[in-house]
């Protein structure tokens, strides 16, 4: 049955995601990792402590405390071996009873997809073409907080998870929880996030993890630059990733961005093949921005992102 063909397909388009070679017999639904937003890949996805816009939800929704007006932004990127990862994201704030509990909601759908793949059989026939895509559905709020006379950031995230190839398909849920706050001076900024909280999914008989992740992360704002770190962690296959980067604003329409992202370490102290260097600009013209990011994935090949984010 061409069902054989497909189920051996399947982690293949999951498996594109950054700093990851898809452990597929520890975790599944990889898509989740893969960043949303060309700033913050521009930046290396040094993004944990220095989220402050709609997109910040998808790395620290503790970020979306920082959004004190309507934000929508819309990417596309051209990904690997064809496919295609777009999302679409909404932010509002929500009216507050005082000025130390401001709030904000968002609402984001990200999806991978890949146009027609020819089926084949177990005698290698062919057998029609079919589809598949995945598709993640994320609810946040965001808020900040007194607690012992230090402001905080904090927020979670509820997501709907959905895969399917050909007639099969699988959904799951799972969730988000950051903070930020600052340390010892407004300038310098950390955050903590933990991403993909949740039960298995299965996919047919298939049952396997969340991509289940922990950030720490910290950055510097000077006048016009910002400098940023991650320490990343994928708790289900050990392995430890520290990504980089600056944003250089010389004046306010124009931002020049540079990330590095360095190799992960498995268990067994072997890398992964590393992302390496990333790049990025952002136009910014009245309230809106254009960002732009460049991300080469080696072998694979190289991805770009652009998108667009308004602000009213």
């Amino acid at each position: 049955m061409n069902k054989l063909i497909v189920l051996i397909w399947v982690p293949s388009i999951c498996c594109f995601t950054f700093s990851d070679t898809c452990s597929a017999n520890t975790t599944g639904a990889s898509f989740l990792r893969i960043g949303v937003g060309a700033r913050p890949v521009g930046m290396g996805s040094a993004y944990t402590a220095i989220g402050d816009e709609v997109n910040a939800m998808y790395w620290n929704p503790g970020g979306l405390a920082n959004v004190k007006e309507h934000g929508l932004s819309a990417m596309y990127s051209k990904w690997v071996a064809d496919l295609n990862f777009n999302s679409v994201s909404y932010a509002f704030p929500i009216p507050a009873v005082n000025k130390h509990n401001i709030a904000t909601m968002a609402v984001g759908i990200a999806s991978l997809s890949q146009g027609n793949l020819e089926g084949r059989d177990n005698n290698r026939q062919i057998t029609g073409t079919f589809g598949a895509s995945d598709l993640a559905v994320t609810v946040g709020y965001g808020r900040k907080a007194d607690i012992y006379n230090r402001n905080f950031n904090i927020g979670f995230n509820t997501k709907l998870i959905y895969q399917q190839i050909e007639s099969e398909s699988a959904t799951g849920i799972a969730f988000d929880i950051g903070l930020q706050t600052h340390l010892f001076t407004p300038k310098l900024l950390t955050g903590i996030s933990i991403q993909n909280l949740g039960q298995e999914m299965k996919f047919v008989n298939t049952r396997y993890n969340l991509p289940l992740n922990a950030n720490v992360g910290f950055g510097y704002v000077f006048d016009s630059t910002i400098l940023s770190v991650d320490f990343k962690r994928r708790l289900y296959e050990g392995d430890n990733t520290v990504s980089f980067g600056t944003e250089f604003s010389p004046i306010k329409a124009l931002s020049l961005r540079l990330g590095y992202q360095a190799p992960s370490f498995s268990k067994n102290l072997q890398m992964d093949s590393p992302i390496g260097f990333s790049l990025g600009i952002g136009l910014n013209i009245l309230n809106a921005t254009l960002n732009y990011a460049f991300v080469p994935y080696g072998a694979f090949g190289d991805t770009q992102r652009i998108d667009v984010s308004i602000r009213f």
